[in-house]
């Protein structure tokens, strides 16, 4: 990997290719990485430009979001939930819909995998 030149500005979220790196960079980037061809002292580099990252959901989660995910993480069932919680399985089914809407996920595998791929359920485990 070259190093990132000044003249090219900050290299913050930027990582500096030879252009003809494993083929054609361009081909081989995900479609969110910028890709920016220049040349520089008479080398052609390509300049992947990744989005900037962001911060889990779990700052916008209320408390009650919070302790629910954290059960789901750990694998409890509605019926757990409920009575650990001290309410009702359809309480507990209901948050448990709204949390699966704010995730954006279909079942509460779904929320369990995006809370351990976004590191949620190592938040929640501790």
């Amino acid at each position: 990997m070259a190093t990132f030149p000044a003249a090219l500005g900050p290299p913050e979220g930027r990582q500096l290719l030879p252009a003809d790196y494993d083929g054609d960079v361009r081909r081989g980037c995900p479609p969110e990485v910028e890709v920016t061809i220049v040349e520089l002292d008479g080398e052609e580099l390509a300049i992947l430009a990744f989005p900037p990252k962001t911060e889990p959901p779990l700052v916008a989660l209320t408390e009650v979001e919070r302790i629910l995910l954290a059960c789901v993480v750990r694998g409890m069932s509605n019926a757990e939930i409920a009575t650990e919680r001290g309410r009702s399985i359809h309480t507990v089914a209901k948050q448990l819909a709204g949390l699966c809407r704010k995730f954006g996920v279909a079942s509460r595998v779904e929320l369990a995998a995006v809370a351990g791929a976004t590191d949620l359920g190592a938040k929640q485990r501790s």
